[in-house]
């Protein structure tokens, strides 16, 4: 088991916004679960100091008035 924190990050300061903060059984488990956040912030996954992974935020689609 491990304890794991997800930041969201601001993306014009790179600050944190506010964190979440979860135990799972390991890192492939805990990355699934923080990918079910990924949106329109910046996300680091982190297990103590050691960042487990990063994600940039996601391009939101624009569709052009019909």
């Amino acid at each position: 088991m491990g304890y794991y924190r997800l930041y969201f990050l601001d993306a014009f300061h790179g600050r944190i916004d506010r964190f979440i903060q979860f135990e799972l059984e390991s890192g492939e488990t805990a990355i699934d679960f923080a990918q079910e956040w990924q949106g329109s912030l910046t996300l680091e996954l982190c297990n103590g100091a050691r960042v487990v992974k990063h994600w940039d935020p996601v391009a939101l689609s624009h569709s052009p008035p019909a």
